[in-house]
């Protein structure tokens, strides 16, 4: 029951009875109490929703240069799928996972290569939305590649350190580690390397945003230092997040550059995809940028892990 009473030193006040309990509150003070509890539940709820994203690419593959089927170039196509989860266990400790399959084929004069890579990805990190994000990745992987004459599979493991700082509306993202790239059979060499990458991205407005990318591996024999491989690559890309609804529409470009010094052969490529995103947990693309999933599993190419096959005794 609200009542109201006048007091010649106090003005007019507005009292407030409990119809249960019979409690009598100052209407100003328990209002500030009901809105702390509810700035504290928004707060709590905030970052104990996870947030997914699930994308579905499709597009283009171009390969030119010394590759073991022929030497010539080969062109096809490439799909690409990818779920990531995010979930803060405090507001600034959290952690995310991905799972990323890839799949090419390529053809030249009916000669066919076809690669399957599949990836798994868990990053733990210490983020503070409006100004950094410090964190450490695990990542495992397998490709396997399949011609008219010719099969493999090769194990990849990566372990790493990353960072984002953010700056309006400018998010800049790098990664630094180490890894391994080995033959999928027992008693076979692995490769021992190191890998850094880096990102910018811009938001021109909360819902869409560009980027640009590169990254450079290197593989070796420990005990052979003239036998190394190296691949640096580079991309742009857009994303456009749909009014009113958790869609987003993406393109991408890559172009990959293997090289194998022992025999001074290369290996170009190049890729164009096209796809869709489906978010469940935040409002805008930045949203997700500053507070989702927001970090990335290394992508490398499937040349990266075709010349690491060569280098197997």
């Amino acid at each position: 029951m609200i009542s109201w009473s006048t007091r010649p030193d106090a003005g007019t006040e507005v009292m407030i009875s409990d119809a249960n309990s019979g409690e009598i509150d100052n209407a100003p003070a328990s209002r500030s109490h009901r809105l702390d509890r509810a700035s504290a539940a928004a707060s709590t709820a905030a970052f104990a929703d996870p947030d997914f994203v699930a994308g579905l690419s499709v597009g283009g593959a171009y390969w030119d240069g010394d590759d073991f089927a022929s030497g010539d170039s080969l062109s096809g196509h490439h799909v690409q799928g990818l779920l990531s989860g995010a979930y803060n266990f405090t507001p600034v400790l959290g952690m995310q996972g991905d799972v990323r399959l890839n799949f090419e084929s390529l053809d030249d004069d009916g000669e066919t290569l076809d690669i399957t890579s599949i990836d798994g990805a868990l990053h733990g990190f210490y983020r503070e939305s409006e100004r950094f994000l410090l964190g450490g990745l695990v990542q495992l992987g397998q490709d396997e590649f399949s011609s008219n004459y010719y099969s493999a599979k090769l194990n990849r493991t990566a372990v790493g350190a990353e960072a984002q700082a953010f700056f309006d509306q400018l998010t800049v993202y790098g990664q630094l580690g180490l890894q391994t790239l080995g033959p999928d059979y027992v008693g076979a060499l692995d490769l021992d390397g190191w890998f850094i990458t880096g990102e910018v991205r811009y938001f021109l407005t909360p819902d869409f945003k560009i980027e640009a990318h590169a990254g450079r591996s290197e593989l070796s024999y420990s005990d052979v230092l003239s036998l190394q491989f190296e691949t640096v690559n580079a991309g742009i890309g857009a994303e456009y997040k749909l009014a009113d609804l958790p869609l987003s529409i993406f393109a991408q470009y890559d172009y990959t550059t293997s090289s194998l010094t022992l025999l001074d052969a290369s290996i170009d490529s190049h890729r164009v995809l096209v796809g869709l995103k489906f978010n469940m947990g935040k409002e805008t693309l930045q949203d997700r940028d500053r507070n989702g999933a927001s970090l990335k599993p290394l992508d490398f190419g499937p040349t990266n892990s075709l010349f690491g096959d060569y280098m197997v005794p």
